[in-house]
């Protein structure tokens, strides 16, 4: 038995949510416009083979995320299973595997890189980008439908954390209520995204995304009505295990795998866990590389990565055993982004993988024969063209050597003319005798510039002297005539002492 949450709600409240609504759907309706328009606009352009669910599933990873999906609801009686603390699924949602982190708050595809907020908002805003194999390679990289996934599994694995803790009378039981809410949240947003909803089964992934949809708007409201949760109650006690999934089997049928592609069916699911660590770097410990008929020619996978037990059969999906496979492109060449692209799964036996490869290499050697033997037509053909060219371009070259040779020994003839050559000699004589007579008159005026320079100096010198000789006759005539002064002085001294006495 089921019980909603109640409470008094207002005709505002009332009005304001139906307005809400009305804006909610006018969003989505543009939103659904734009992506319409993004889809048209880029159909042809992108990879058949890629959406937004391709993951890298070389490292087991996601493969075992994927498989752990298949087996947790590969059961009609999931809940009973949920309950009982035996089982595997009871194991499994009481400890899911380390390697998972669930997070408390699911707001980040945690296990991405790089870490992106949880929305799909993501897929929105790259509409215009997905032209470019490095904005697909990020999606990859993402694994947003691998996240999905785990999101479904840590939602779970809370919800039968929350109903062991309230068994046990652990107090701290609503902490783990509120982390399965807060997944289940993440589940409801990233269901409503349509093109994850349909590309899921493209790349093996058995989750019902629709249902999943359905079940966590039944326990946290819709996305345009905002976040109401409510609980499951039995007997007034609140009862998580009636909130776990069970509406549908997720586990995969024949008919699921088939929907898969080619290069993922291998896989899709583990054949046997067993044989795969759910993790690992060495290629020879995936899946992915050793059950790939893709990859190796043998019809079974990659023989190193068996032995007697572990075996090809045992380990690997064998919807092409015997068979080797070969994924061809078309409209990829020199990376046209306008092209139409194709992409082709051929599966033969190896018998018959020989006989086309050897029907190829004959084609394509057919093929360069007769390429050969049009480029050697063309070559006779530009060979004669050639040959003809040769041949005008001779007779103008002989015609203009017997021209040449003719002007050359008139050329001699003159060169070598005795009255040109003693004239050459007189010539050179005399240029000879001119530059001497250049070299001496060149010298004398350099000496009579020098004796210039001297006279100059000489008169300066001489000016200088009768300058002296001028200042000296001055300064005698000055002497004397301060000697007779003294002497007139001298006198009158003598005088003036003789009449005193």
């Amino acid at each position: 038995m089921h019980h909603e949450a109640s409470g008094a709600v207002s005709w505002r409240d009332v009005l304001l949510r139906r307005g809400l609504l009305r804006g909610g759907l006018l969003a989505r309706l543009v939103v659904a416009v734009l992506v319409f328009w993004s889809a048209v606009s880029l159909q042809g352009c992108l990879p058949p083979d890629w959406s937004f669910c391709d993951c890298d599933f070389r490292d087991n990873f996601w493969n075992s995320v994927l498989n752990d999906i298949h087996m947790l609801w590969d059961t009609p009686d999931f809940v009973a299973q949920a309950r009982d603390n035996t089982t595997w699924q009871g194991r499994y949602l009481q400890d899911p595997p380390a390697a998972y982190e669930c997070p408390v708050i699911a707001d980040a595809f945690w296990k991405g890189w790089p870490r992106f907020g949880l929305t799909r908002g993501l897929i929105e805003g790259s509409m215009g980008d997905l032209w470019m194999p490095a904005a697909r390679d990020r999606f990859k990289q993402i694994c947003i439908a691998g996240h999905m996934s785990l999101i479904t599994i840590c939602a779970h694995h809370f919800l039968v954390r929350a109903a062991r803790a309230m068994e046990a009378n652990a107090p701290d039981h609503m902490k783990w209520f509120e982390a399965a809410y807060s997944h289940i949240i993440a589940v409801r947003n990233l269901g409503n995204e349509f093109r994850l909803r349909q590309c899921m089964p493209q790349q093996g992934w058995s989750l019902k995304a629709w249902r999943l949809l359905k079940w966590s708007e039944k326990w946290v409201g819709t996305e345009a009505e905002g976040t109401n949760p409510v609980a499951a109650y039995i007997g007034g006690r609140l009862d998580p295990y009636q909130m776990l999934f069970s509406d549908e089997s997720m586990a995969h049928t024949p008919s699921s795998r088939k929907e898969a592609l080619p290069d993922r069916r291998p896989c899709v699911p583990y054949k046997h866990p067993q044989c795969w660590k759910r993790m690992s770097k060495l290629l020879l410990e995936t899946c992915e590389h050793c059950c790939s008929p893709f990859i190796h020619k043998s019809g079974r996978g990659d023989p190193s990565c068996f032995d007697s037990v572990w075996t090809y059969e045992k380990c690997c999906q064998t919807d092409f055993q015997d068979l080797v496979c070969d994924l061809k492109r078309k409209g990829e060449e020199g990376g046209c982004v306008d092209c139409k692209k194709t992409v082709s799964y051929i599966c033969v036996t190896p018998p018959e993988k020989r006989l086309q490869e050897a029907q190829d290499n004959y084609n394509t050697k057919v093929d360069k024969y007769n390429e050969l033997q049009k480029d050697s037509v063309r070559l006779a053909k530009d060979n004669e063209v050639a040959r003809r060219d040769l041949e005008r371009k001779s007779a103008v070259y002989h015609v203009n050597y017997e021209d040449y040779d003719t002007k050359l020994r008139i050329w001699s003839v003159a060169f070598n003319n005795e009255s040109r050559l003693l004239s050459s000699g007189r010539l050179t004589q005399q240029d000879l005798t001119w530059n001497n007579s250049a070299k001496d008159l060149a010298a004398a005026r350099g000496e009579l510039q020098s004796a210039r320079s001297a006279l100059q100096n000489a008169k300066q010198t001489l000016a200088g002297a009768h300058d002296a000789k001028g200042r000296a006759a001055s300064l005698v005539k000055s002497n004397e005539t301060a000697d007779d002064n003294a002497a007139q002085a001298l006198d009158a001294a003598r005088e003036g002492l003789l009449r005193a006495r």
